[in-house]
């Protein structure tokens, strides 16, 4: 190594490690003998490019000893580390939480990433280690910068969602205020007025509820009830409308009415993908085993017009619509409320045969 270390190995080893061995070159008490003038100008050559390398360069033998290392390796773990256990190493250098399996984080606030290989031609392992902190910091400051996008962008969309309605409002609010507007004409208005502000709340309600998953107070909810809800409050008509619960007994751990919210907007979906058809909506349940566990699966299925292809990556996107009366918060409000129930939701649609939603939820066990 440089002289910068006097305990490091002599120059060349460090170097002979990367390299596959010349059959003519023998290592007798750690000094290169019988290599010829010019490989020993590039593994020295090699050597000093491995001092200057800005990545930390460690190695460790058969019994996790530190043979070998390059100076970044010093600066990032502090000395000693020439014939030190690697163990010892972890316990002194390396701070006692990570953030991940491969970032580490050192004593001295930075984070490295670690990776290792195994030596070529004898027992032990190259340990590599990159400082990855500013790399994080910057990956960190543009994940935020994203999400104030997204913040940016959501705000202008419900501002220009609300004002639709809103100029509705005033518009219809105009004529109320004048004394010649008949008693017809008044209520005619009035209803309209009605109608935009009941629109605005629902705008209003919706984005509450996907800020916040609409998870509430969670509590045991029981499959049955949950469907006998769905069944009460669902109006088919003209489809029809076929109930399958295969878990009657089942139970999940969340909030009722956030569930039967998010399962009755599939419904009403549904209903609408069926319009102008002789429309047949099936709402299926059933215990699945996931992940070794007992999961509760919910199916909306239906046989309606189905999405194209080109719509289905934006569909859980907030805002994002079809219909020129949508909101566009319906899906994404549903995907909100099951992934704050720790579950997931999958659909299968095709054009002009119509669409699957599932929704997968964790079984709750009540003993």
């Amino acid at each position: 190594m440089a002289a910068s270390h006097p305990a490091s190995p002599p120059v060349g080893t460090l170097a002979k490690r990367f390299v596959i061995h010349d059959s003519h070159a023998t290592e007798t008490d750690g000094a290169l003998t019988a290599v010829e003038p010019e490989q020993t100008q590039w593994l020295r050559r090699i050597d000093q490019l491995l001092e200057v390398l800005p990545a930390g360069v460690v190695i460790i033998d058969g019994q996790g000893v530190v043979q070998q290392y390059n100076h970044a390796a010093a600066t990032m773990l502090g000395q000693p580390l020439q014939k030190q256990q690697w163990t010892r190493i972890i316990e002194r250098a390396f701070a006692p939480k990570s953030g991940n399996s491969t970032d580490v984080a050192l004593n001295t606030g930075r984070l490295v990433h670690i990776s290792t290989k195994p030596l070529y031609d004898e027992p032990g392992q190259l340990v590599l280690l990159n400082d990855v902190t500013e790399t994080r910091q910057l990956q960190m400051k543009v994940s935020h910068l994203q999400r104030l996008s997204a913040m940016g962008e959501m705000t202008a969309r419900l501002a220009h969602q609300i004002r639709t309605p809103l100029s509705s409002a005033v518009l219809y609010l105009s004529p109320l205020l004048k004394a010649d507007t008949t008693a017809e004409l008044r209520q005619q208005f009035a209803h309209k007025l009605q109608r935009s502000l009941t629109h605005m709340t629902g705008l209003i309600q919706d984005m509450l509820a996907f800020s916040r998953g609409d998870m509430k107070e969670a509590k045991p909810v029981s499959v049955a009830d949950l469907c006998d809800t769905l069944v009460q409050q669902f109006r088919p008509q003209p489809c029809e409308f076929i109930v399958n619960n295969h878990a009657d007994k089942g139970m999940l751990y969340g909030h009722h009415d956030a569930l039967s919210s998010a399962i009755q907007n599939l419904l009403d979906n549904a209903k609408l993908a069926c319009e102008g058809r002789q429309g047949t909506i099936r709402l299926t349940v059933k215990t699945i085993i996931k992940q070794d566990k007992p999961w509760v699966e919910i199916q909306v299925a239906d046989n309606g017009m189905g999405i194209a292809c080109e719509h289905q990556s934006q569909l859980f996107t907030p805002f994002f619509t079809t219909r020129s009366s949508g909101t566009g918060l319906g899906l994404a409000v549903v995907h909100s409320i099951i992934t704050a129930h720790r579950g997931v939701i999958l659909f299968d649609s095709q054009l002009d045969k119509g669409s699957t939603f599932i929704l997968q939820l964790p079984h709750y066990a009540t003993t």
